[in-house]
This record gives C-alpha cells, structure tokens and sequence, in this order.
C-alpha cells in the first residue's frame, strides 16, 4: 500500500476497556512515526451510544463525507497490534479483498458454552441459514459467510454500493432485522434477530463484495478474559486442526549465509513465520536483521543452542497450537519444495515425531526412510537424524519434553532420537527433498577452540549423567 492511503477509524463507544485505550494510544503512536495512514483530519470517527446500527450508520455517513479510502471499524473491546493497520491494509485489497476482518474469538453460551471464530457461514441464503465454523483453515485468506464488525477493514467502493442499492432505507448498511430459519441440525424452527454486522455482510453480498478473514492477525476480545485461539483450539479434535510450518534458525554473524538461507525460505513461501536466534552477532549483522521485514528476530546473546531452540519452540508454539517446528543452522542450502515435504511427511503417520532432508544423496524409491541415531558426520547413507536441519511436530513439546539445556552446545540431537526411542515412536528421512551441509558444516563457530573442548566434554558428563537417571548407558 503506498503511504499516502488514507484510514479513517470508526468507534462506537460506552465503556471503554483499558486494553482498548492503551492499544489505540500504540497504534496511533506508530502510525505517527512510521506509516502516516492516520495522517489527515478526521482520522477517528466516533459516536456514542447504545443504538449500534443508528451509530455505525452514522459512521458510515461522516466517512463518506471525507476523502480517506478505507474505514476500519475497531470495537472498544478489543485488544490488537500496534501496527494493525498496516498489516490490515497489506493482507486487503480494493478489489480482492474490500472486506477484511481480524480473526476474532466469541463465547457461545446455548447448547453449551464454546469459544468459536467470530463470524458464520450459511447453509443456505434462502432464508440465511447459519452454520457455526467447527476449525480455522490453514490459509491465511479465509472466505466467509458474514464477520462481525468487532475488528473490520472496508472500502469505500464497499459502502458506496450499498448505499446505491439501499438509498431509501432509513439504515441502509447495518440493521436489526427479523430472522427467521429452520436449524439444520435439530430441525427446529428458529425466530431470532439477525445483528447489525451480518445484515452489513449479507448487503455487502448482494452488492458483489464477499468478506474474508485473515487467520494471521488476531485481536484479542475482551470479555472477563481476553480470548484468542489459544482458547478456541483445544475444543478441536485433533484430527481437525490444521498445521502451520515456523522455522527456527539461531545465528552468529556468517551474515552472507543467514540471507542465503533466508532468501530461499522467502522464494519458496512455504512457511508460516521465522524465528532467528540473534546469538551475539556483530554490528553489521545485527543491523541487517534489524532492518529486514521477513523474519523476527530474538536477541539471546549468552544463550546456548538448546535454549535457543526452546526459546523457538515456546515461541512456534505461542502462533499456533498445531505446528511443525524446523529447526535449521544458517550454514546450509536447502532443496526444493523443502519445508511442504517435510511437513507432509512428519504428517503421514502419527507416531513420527521428527523428520530431516535428505542430506547425504540417499537414493531410494521410498519418499519416507527411518531412521536411527544422529548423522554424527556420516554423509555416507549410514548416518541418522541430521541436528542441522530436522522438523519437529509441535506436540512433543507440548507433552513436555525439552532440549537439554544443561547441555550448551552438544548432544540436543542425541537426547532428541533417545528419548523418541524411549517413547515406542520414531524418526525419519524425506529423501524427495535435499539439505547441503556446507563444506560438511562446523561453519557457524569455532569449535576446535580450547574453551569449546571444554565445553564439549561438560556437556557430555551432562547427557550421560541425564541419561543413567533412565538407567541408561550412553558412550
């Protein structure tokens, strides 16, 4: 979006949640010194009151009286992102997508009481016929039947054609209106109000405008707790919760292989969100991954591999409740279609619990391959799980299992594979995708120094004294 796109903001307000106001003050304050969206009279646009078709009308009159390009309707008990607008705008389109709603939770109370998407789709038009969404799709654009207006982007072009067609409407973009249906489910005839934000959908509809969530910017809703997904996912059977692909990558300087790695993972655009581990690098480096856009980046200076990788796991774990964690050195050229076959093989039986690339030529008819043990440097077809480059299904960690931290440096791989081992489940090789280990590896630090042998060797009384707790002997 160029920068001189205007947003206006459109708030119906009573109370006011503290949450609300301190987000507002956070946005604004960004827009101010980054994106200038707001930057022009009558950026807010607010109405008191209680009659919330009257007052969201109002709104709609007063915004088409000025000249900003997009209307975005935040409600007073919301919690959102500083910089929602502009990931608001980047995720909109004018002709795509002029309806863009936040993914938003909602408390149902009747049968019993669900946390569940706040938006419907309908089982049928004639008369609208809800359907309650059961899961969340992994797609970041997700069509819809109505959203509510709780977190809602529109533009201009979306409210004047409503207008066209329902001029002679004393309220003629939301409305309270009778609603009547039969429940799909139970049979039963239904007599209800339909509320103000699904009669703006459905117009919206008649008018040739669909409406969209985007699954990747959440706003936290208010209520005696704010909810989010984090209450919505575990009401969904597993079976029905899609998965998201995070990748973890901690750095130290090798600046130039960091945006090698990283460019691939762009051009490939098969992930969800990357997470580099910043371990102490130089000033250059920091500076380049302060000012890219791709990946976040997390400062652990003084942290070693296995709290890094933690760290990335928590964090994987906190974007999304089904995830596969990649776990990857900088020092590596990845292979075509990497992350997606991975993630499909890590998938195709429930008793996997990590995958690798195929890293050493393997040559096989077989797409999945177990595995045992670590590569430990074999490249000759004997080696195992590959430490440098492996996938893990975020459900390993959620049943409590950690990398050894009293471990800094060594024996994260080998304490991964033997507690699988432990656990009756296995480990595997996608041989249809490829890994390079550049100049077979030991590029990201210097570990012949004097001070890393000596970290070796603590690190190696640490995971055979972890390991003879299980009364088992490890060499």
């Amino acid at each position: 979006m160029a920068k001189q796109t205007k947003v206006a903001i459109g708030i119906i307000y009573g109370d006011f949640e503290p949450d609300f106001v301190f987000s507002l003050l956070a946005l604004k304050s960004w827009d101010q010194q980054v994106s200038g969206y707001l930057d022009h009279a009558g950026w807010m646009i607010a109405q008191a009151g209680t009659n919330l078709p009257q007052q969201r009308n109002a709104v709609v009159r007063a915004f088409l009286e000025g000249d900003a390009e997009w209307l975005l309707f935040i409600d007073t008990d919301q919690r959102f992102r500083f910089d929602l607008i502009d990931v608001m705008l980047e995720s909109a389109d004018p002709i795509e997508r002029p309806i863009l709603s936040a993914l938003i939770m909602a408390e149902k109370w009747n049968p019993h009481h669900r946390i569940v998407p706040a938006c419907i789709g309908f089982e049928t038009l004639e008369p609208p016929t809800p359907r309650e969404y059961q899961t969340i799709p992994p797609q970041q654009h997700w069509q819809v039947g109505a959203v509510g207006s709780g977190c809602v982007l529109l533009h201009r072009t979306v409210l004047q054609k409503i207008w066209d067609a329902n001029r002679k409407d004393a309220q003629p973009w939301f409305k309270y209106v009778q609603w009547d249906y039969t429940d799909p489910e139970t049979g039963e005839e239904v007599h209800d109000i339909m509320g103000e934000d699904y009669v703006f959908s459905l117009r919206a509809q008649a008018v040739g405008f669909p409406c969209f969530v985007d699954t990747t910017i959440e706003v936290g809703h208010i209520k005696k707790r704010t909810l989010t997904t984090r209450d919505f996912w575990p009401q969904v059977p597993p079976e029905l919760v899609p998965t998201k692909n995070f990748v973890v990558i901690p750095v130290k300087d090798n600046l130039k292989m960091t945006k090698a790695l990283l460019r691939q993972l762009h051009d490939q655009g098969e992930h969800d969100g990357i997470l580099v581990l910043d371990n102490g690098s130089n000033p250059e480096t920091v500076k380049w991954l302060g000012s890219q856009t791709f990946a976040k980046v997390m400062d652990c200076e003084g942290m070693g591999i296995h709290e890094m990788w933690n760290a990335g796991a928590a964090w994987a774990m906190s974007r999304h409740h089904k995830s596969n964690i990649t776990f990857l050195n900088n020092d590596i050229i990845i292979g075509d279609n990497f992350i997606s076959t991975l993630a499909a093989g890590l998938r195709s039986d429930p008793h996997m619990v990590a995958i690798c690339p195929n890293y050493d030529g393997r040559q096989t008819a077989e797409p999945i391959v177990q595995l045992h043990g670590i590569c430990a440097d074999r490249y000759d077809g004997t080696g195992g799980l590959a430490g440098f480059a492996f996938m893990v299904k975020s459900e390993w960690f959620q049943e409590g299992w950690r990398f050894p931290e009293d471990c800094k440096w060594w024996f994260g791989d080998n304490d991964l594979v033997l507690s699988i081992d432990m656990a009756g489940a296995w480990y595997a090789m996608a041989t249809e995708t490829t890994v390079e280990h550049i100049d077979g590896g030991s590029k990201t630090g210097n570990w012949d120094d004097p001070a890393m042998q000596q970290q070796l060797a603590k690190d190696k009384g640490a995971f055979m004294r972890r390991w003879a707790k299980h009364g088992v002997v490890v060499q």
